[in-house]
This record gives structure tokens, C-alpha cells and sequence, in this order.
């Protein structure tokens, strides 16, 4: 499948919305709003790469990036026929929660354990990741889409593969 040039632009961080994905130091990043100490913040997870997982925080002075351009949008998507496990990456996987699906990302402390947090898909903070017994595709795509016809794929953006190996 081929996705149209125009569906993309270059924009930096601290200007997008959350729940937008965007091309950052040779990864796709996902935008979401993280809440410390009561206040909003924007940060993003690293869907890819050696960071895939961690949550940031956006600073003043990132560079721009490439997101999509305005209208088009992304949903995520799993394999056909693939089942949720839970024995993938909790970080940067999709979850499926009561709540509908989230992305988690986490902060590590100095000795390697993470606070973990969950996202919706439009980036808002839900709290602290789903805890049990929870159902993760640890390999999902995002989707380009237009809001028009919201679950219709005009192609593969990314592929995120968080299968533990």
C-alpha cells in the first residue's frame, strides 16, 4: 500500500496534540499528556528503538519533527487472527482494559524498575498502568487514516514490536 507524501508535515513537539505520533532520533513516538503533580505535562513514548517503552518529557527547543499533517489521523491495529498475551512487554505494547485499548509508558528510576502509566489513544493520562491479568499485543501497527472514515487504513505508518524473544 502506498501512503500519500501530503499526509505528512513537519511540526515540532510542543505543538501537537495529544495522541499524535511523530518521527523522533530515528523512532516513532507516541504524544501524550502526563500528569505530575496535578499538572499536565507533554511527554512521549518511544514506540521503537532501544528506549521503546520509556516515557519523556517534551522540552522547549525540540526540533521539528515528522507527524501527520492535518486532517488525517492513526488508529492501531493488530495482526489478523493474532490473540492478546500476556507475555510481551508491558511498556509500549497495546493493552486492552475495560476502558478500551492503552499504550504504557515508563519512567525508570536509578536501579532499573519503572513507574509504569497509562495512556488512552488520545493521549491522556489514565493513571497507573492496568495491573493482573492483562491482555497486550505486544506487535501492532498505527494505521494512517482519514476522520472521515476512521477505522478505514490508507496504510501502515509504523509497525511496533514489543514480542519478547
Amino acid at each position: 500500500m502506498i501512503i500519500p507524501a501530503e499526509a505528512f508535515a513537519e511540526r515540532v513537539p510542543q505543538d501537537l496534540a495529544p495522541g499524535s505520533v511523530f518521527w523522533f532520533r530515528e523512532a516513532w513516538a507516541f504524544l501524550v499528556s502526563h500528569e505530575l503533580d496535578d499538572v499536565p505535562v507533554k511527554s512521549f513514548i518511544m514506540l521503537q528503538g532501544d528506549r521503546a517503552g520509556t516515557l519523556f518529557k517534551v522540552v522547549e527547543g525540540m526540533p521539528a519533527c515528522l507527524t501527520l499533517a492535518d486532517p488525517f489521523a492513526w488508529f492501531p491495529a493488530v495482526p489478523n487472527g493474532t490473540l492478546p498475551s500476556r507475555d510481551v512487554f508491558e511498556t509500549a505494547s497495546l493493552s486492552v482494559t475495560a476502558s478500551g485499548p492503552v499504550v504504557v509508558g515508563g519512567i525508570p528510576d536509578r536501579w532499573g524498575e519503572a513507574d509504569m502509566f497509562a495512556f488512552s489513544l488520545d493521549g491522556r493520562s489514565l493513571g497507573e498502568a492496568p495491573r493482573g491479568a492483562v491482555n497486550r499485543h505486544g506487535k501492532w501497527t498505527a494505521e494512517l487514516c482519514h476522520p472521515s472514515r476512521p477505522f478505514v487504513s490508507l496504510g501502515q505508518i509504523f509497525e511496533v514490536d514489543r514480542l519478547r524473544v
